[in-house]
C-alpha cells in the first residue's frame, strides 16, 4: 500500500507540475490583460512581500515530521497529541505575529511600495497585502494537517486535493476577470481556497488518519530543543 502511495504520488507530482506550467502559460496573459500593467504590477509587487513574511514558520514543518515520527515509532500516542495541540498552538501564534506584521506593513504602503506609485496604487497595495496577510496566517496552523497528512504517507489524497485547488483556482479566476473583477476579487478567492482545502485537510485528518490533538502546557525541554 506505501509503496503504491509512493508510485502515485509521484506520478501526480510529475501531472501537477505539467498542469502547474500549462495553467501559467494560459492564466498570467488573461490576467495580464485583463489587470493591465498597473493593477497587475501592484499584485506581483506584494507576493513577495507575503513570501518574506512566510519565513515566520521557521521551517517548523520538518521539525513536526521529525518529532511525530520519533512518537510514532514510540507508539505514544499521548505524546502524538500533546505535539499536534502543541504545534497548532505554535502556528498559530506565529499566524498572529504574521497578521500584526503584515497590517502594520499595509499601514506604512507610502514607504513599502515607494513613491512612484499613485496614491490608488498603493492603497491597492495595502488592500491586497492585508487580504493576503490573512491568508497566510490562516495557512500557518492548517498546515499542521497537512504535515500529519504525510507523515502518514497518504500522499494520493494530499496530491489530488493540490491538484484539484490548482485546476479550481483559474477556472474560477478566469470568468471573473472577464466580466470585469480585479485583484483584490483574485485574493479573496485565494483566501476561501485555502481556507475550503484547509477544512477538507482537517476532516480528513480527524475522520479517516484519527488525528489526536491535545492541548497541554508546552514541554519546554522540546520547544528548546526544537530551537
Amino acid at each position: 500500500m506505501k509503496i503504491n502511495q509512493l508510485k502515485a504520488g509521484a506520478l501526480l507530482s510529475y501531472v501537477s507540475m505539467g498542469l502547474s506550467t500549462v495553467i501559467s502559460l494560459i492564466y498570467t496573459p488573461v490576467m495580464l490583460q485583463r489587470l493591465g500593467d498597473s493593477e497587475f504590477g501592484v499584485y506581483q509587487t506584494v507576493l513577495p512581500i507575503i513570501s518574506y513574511l512566510n519565513l515566520l514558520s521557521f521551517g517548523l514543518g520538518s521539525a513536526y515530521v521529525h518529532y511525530y515520527s520519533r512518537y510514532k515509532t514510540q507508539n505514544d500516542r499521548d505524546g502524538m497529541a500533546r505535539l499536534n495541540g502543541l504545534f497548532i498552538m505554535t502556528y498559530m501564534v506565529l499566524g498572529a505575529l504574521l497578521l500584526g506584521i503584515g497590517f502594520w506593513i499595509s499601514m506604512h504602503g507610502d514607504v513599502v511600495f515607494g513613491k512612484k506609485l499613485t496614491a490608488e496604487e498603493i492603497a491597492l497595495g495595502e488592500t491586497l497585502l492585508r487580504i493576503l496577510s490573512v491568508n497566510a496566517a490562516i495557512t500557518f496552523p492548517l498546515s499542521v494537517f497537512e504535515s500529519h497528512i504525510t507523515i502518514h504517507e497518504h500522499y494520493m489524497f494530499q496530491k489530488v486535493v493540490s491538484m484539484i485547488k490548482q485546476v479550481l483556482n483559474p477556472l474560477v479566476m478566469i470568468p471573473l476577470l472577464i466580466i470585469g473583477f480585479r485583484s483584490v476579487t483574485l485574493t479573496i478567492v485565494t483566501l476561501i481556497f485555502t481556507l475550503v482545502t484547509g477544512v477538507i485537510n482537517m476532516i480528513y485528518c480527524f475522520r479517516k488518519l484519527h488525528m489526536p490533538i491535545r492541548f497541554a502546557r508546552p514541554d519546554l525541554h522540546l520547544l528548546r530543543e526544537m530551537s
